[in-house]
Formats: C-alpha cells, structure tokens, sequence
C-alpha cells in the first residue's frame, strides 16, 4: 500500500494560495520560483489522508512512480515495476480506494498516487429535485476542456512540449485518456476546444449518451470547438443553434458555438404547474491567441456577447459561457465580462489578455551581462483597432483616436469558480512557455421582469408569468491538481491528456416565483 496526500473532495472553498504557491493577483500566471520544496506536506493539510491500493491491471506488477511522474524510466523494459496500463497506454489503470473499496477512473496523477476528486453529493450531476419553499428544481453539471488538438500537438513539440515524451503527444493515447475522463466525470454539458478528431470524440462518447456537434474554424484551420450533451436531460437537438463565425466580422478565423438547450421531459402531467421549461444558453469558445491583439480579442468577445444576450431574451434565459479565454484573471477581457463594462483607453493594446505582464522591457549592460527592467509608456490605440474592438467601421480615420472608448453588456456574468472559491484556479494551463489561467465558465442566472420591462398588454397572467424564472447557481467546481504534480515538464503526460485541465461545474438549478 502506499499512502496518498489525497482525499475524494470534490468542493472546497479555501484559497489555495497558501498550499501551492504564489498565485499572481492579476495575470493569474504562479510565480514558480515560489514553489516550496515542502508542497507536499501543505497539500497533505488541504486534503487529508486516503488509503491508495494500486497495481498494474495487465501484470500485477505495481506500477513504476518514476516512469509517471518522471515520464520515462532508466532501467526501461528491465525495471520490475510495471509501464504499462490493461490496454497497454499510460492511462489504462483503474485505483480502488483500500477503505471503501469504490473503482474510481483518474485523470490526476502524482509520482504514481492518483488524486481523486469525487462528487460533492452523490448525485449523478443531472438529477431533478425540489428547490427551496418546494420549488422545482435540478442538478446540471458542465466541463469546459481545451483538449489540445493533434495538429498543434505536432506542430509546437519542440517549442512548448519538450520534456513530454512522445507517447505522451500521441492522439492514440490522448483521446482514450480525455474520454475516459469525461466520462468517469459524467457532465450533462461538454463543451471542448481545439477539437481536430471529432469523430473519434464522438465515437468514445455516443456510447455513454451523449449527442455532439463540431463547428470548424474558417479558412481550413485544422480546428474548432465541439459540444456534447446528454440526450436524456437535453433532448437529442437544440432549441436553437446560433454558429458564430469571426471571419465574416474581419475577427479572424475563430468561431464560437452559442446553443439554447430545452429540458426533455417536460410534458408530464403537473410539470407547468411548478415552473415553464428549464432552458439554458450554453456557449462555447476559444478566443484568438495572439497577446499583443486586444482589440481582437475584445472585438470577439463582444460579438459573442451580444449573440448571447439576443438568444437569452435579454437575461430571461438563464447562461453559461465556457472556453478557452486566452486572458488572465484582472486582464481587461475578464473585467469587461465579470463587470460587465470597460474602458479599455486606459489598458495598453498590448496587454488587454493580460498573457504579457505590464509594460515591462529588459535592457542588458554593455558587457552583455546583467539586465534592468524599464516601464515603457502605454502604447496608444490606433483608430482601426478601437473600431475593431467596439465594432464600429463608421468611426473616421481621419481624427485623432478618442479618449475614452466603452464596452458594456447587461448579462450580469459571474465566473463559476470565483463564486466557490473566492478566486480562479491557481493555473488551468501548463507548458514549457507558459503556466496560469486562462480558461473559465461565466454564468448568470435569468432575471425576473420588472415593472419596466413589461410591454404594454393588459393581461396579468403574461405579466405574472413573466416575473417567475429559473435561477443557476454553481454549488461545486472540480480543482487542478497542485503544481507539484505538473511541474517542471508540464502537460500533457502520465495521466493527462492535454496542456489544460478540465473545469467543472455543478450547477443548481431552481425555478423562482
């Protein structure tokens, strides 16, 4: 037996920042210099203690701690502990927990001891329940996942996967890894990023009850986003289907998926007497890249939003944004969506992602030894780039930019995990260039009609109606893995399947009169 640092909690509302390190409060990227040798022993307080029994399924032979968490052995095929899992790949273990004797699937691994991260309740995550005061109510969970595509797998191998082995890199092995996570998890909505084998998705999980839709990037990118639902809760097709294409918008070849799915089961007798229907707008997205392009960006995520605004009925509807956001916490695209405005004249162009810390530059002596650090003025946004980002091809290119430039919505959107916790996750991505956050789930729940919103109809049972909606709240968020499990060689390898982490959210859903 070997004893693991981890416990089966799925919810917790501590700040992680005293277990794992330094946690940026604004780039959300980990100072990792900071990393205490004695990590361990702090997660160990975080999540207790747990039994592990383990074995190799496919010799009986227990498994090699160096070979995972180093991702290679030096003794090879002559160690005597075991590589390999029942089905030959990396990932083909299954771990009984000694004490209750429960088979758990684990995507998370350290140096061989895998970090299981149950569900807070029991529920299967898309149960139906009575709300508070007797209201109807249910349980919907969703995973948002950039799932690295093979393309860009291959592509960038020797720039940001350079300490990950090829096995490691391999679509054959990855895919099985990120099904079975998604599966062992069993979220009612999947919303993934940087898909390029949508089939062999799809194949893995239809089984399990799941109905998909891919949506490529323009200009034969090998990419694009796909979303997968569960047909019982959500019917087999949408409600509605909005594909967004930026292209057509001169944003660039991004897309974003916005969906309106209906609850299926809602003809039985006595259902409308509770509440109308639960139909939620569940978005997906992956914003462009580039860091030095904000007004990109801000340009994509305002389209978006506006999309969303139009399909939820203005907030009647209750919504859920997933993606890949390509900005940190406190970067002026996180602001612009949790405060619902911005004016970002005052943010330099350069750094609205917040991917590159402030307006730093680094100078080296004469002797070519040494190097300062100078703060260099903000650069000033070009005429073309605040229409890019507000959207306005009207405004002239003959004057002088303006001085303010405003971004707002009204969808009133609140991270999922700055809700539970308190703050984002310590870091949602890890490579050789880069570790922090950059990925979320926005939520916010419908809106009841106010005197002002009512049309001028005469009929108090549309207006009663209009005053009763349905209210999502997160109640649990699935955690990353401490940084000592990725760190120093970064992602994907052992048990992950991708240079991200999955985010999952447990929602509840409750109507309100």
């Amino acid at each position: 037996k070997k004893r693991s640092i981890f416990s089966s909690s799925f919810l917790h509302t501590r700040p992680l920042d005293a277990a794992f390190g330094t946690h940026h409060p604004c780039t959300g990227t980990l100072d990792i210099a900071a990393r205490a040798t004695g990590a361990q022993e702090s997660v160990r307080g975080v999540f207790g203690d747990t039994d592990m029994e383990f074995k190799d399924q496919s010799s009986g032979r227990r498994p090699c701690r160096y070979f995972f968490s180093q991702a290679g052995c030096r003794y090879g095929d002559a160690c005597r502990f075991g590589h390999e899992g029942s089905d030959g790949s990396l990932g083909g273990r299954q771990f009984r927990d000694s004490k209750s004797g429960a088979h758990h699937f684990s995507s998370r691994e350290l140096r061989g001891v895998p970090e299981e991260r149950a569900r807070p309740d029991g529920h299967d995550g898309h149960g139906g329940h009575d709300g508070p005061d007797g209201h109807a109510g249910h349980d919907i969970s969703v995973m948002s996942y950039n799932v690295l595509a093979d393309a860009y797998a291959n592509k960038h191998r020797h720039e940001l996967y350079t300490q990950i082995p090829a096995d490691c890199l391999s679509w054959q092995n990855r895919v099985e890894l990120l099904a079975q996570e998604i599966v062992h998890w069993d979220p009612t909505i999947v919303c993934l990023q940087e898909v390029d084998h949508f089939a062999d998705l799809e194949d893995k999980l239809s089984p399990h009850g799941y109905i998909g839709r891919f949506l490529q990037r323009t200009n034969d990118r090998p990419d694009g986003l796909a979303m997968f639902w569960k047909a019982v809760v959500f019917g087999g097709a949408p409600a509605a289907v909005e594909d967004v294409k930026f292209a057509g918008l001169n944003l660039r070849d991004n897309v974003a998926q916005v969906y309106r799915l209906r609850m299926a089961g809602n003809d039985e007798p006595g259902v409308e007497e509770r509440g109308p229907p639960l139909e939620v707008v569940v978005s997906n997205i992956h914003v462009l890249f580039n860091p030095k392009r904000g007004d990109i960006k801000l340009g994509q995520v305002r389209v978006l939003v506006d999309t969303i605004d139009r399909e939820s009925g203005g907030g009647a509807r209750p919504v859920i944004m997933c993606g890949d956001w390509n900005s940190a916490p406190c970067s002026g695209v996180y602001d612009f969506l949790s405060d619902g405005r911005l004016d970002f004249m005052e943010r330099d162009r350069r750094t609205v992602s917040g991917q590159i810390a402030g307006n730093r530059s680094r100078t080296v002596n004469s002797r070519g030894t040494g190097s300062s650090t100078l703060y260099k003025a903000p650069k000033p946004w070009k005429i073309d780039e605040i229409a890019t980002a507000l959207g306005d091809p009207s405004l002239s290119f003959d004057v002088a930019a303006p001085t303010t430039a405003v971004l707002s919505h009204d969808l009133d959107l609140t991270s999922s995990y700055r809700h539970v916790l308190g703050s984002e996750p310590m870091y949602t991505t890890a490579h050789d260039k880069y570790i922090g956050t950059v990925d979320y789930v926005f939520f916010s729940s419908s809106r009841a009609r106010t005197e002002d919103d009512k049309d001028s109809t005469e009929n108090s049972k549309v207006d009663e109606q209009r005053r009763r909606h349905w209210h999502i709240e997160p109640r649990a968020v699935l955690l990353p893995p401490p940084t000592s499990v990725v760190l120093p060689q970064g992602l994907p390898r052992g048990w992950f399947g991708s240079d991200h982490v999955s985010l999952l959210v447990k929602f509840s859903c409750v109507f309100r009169q």
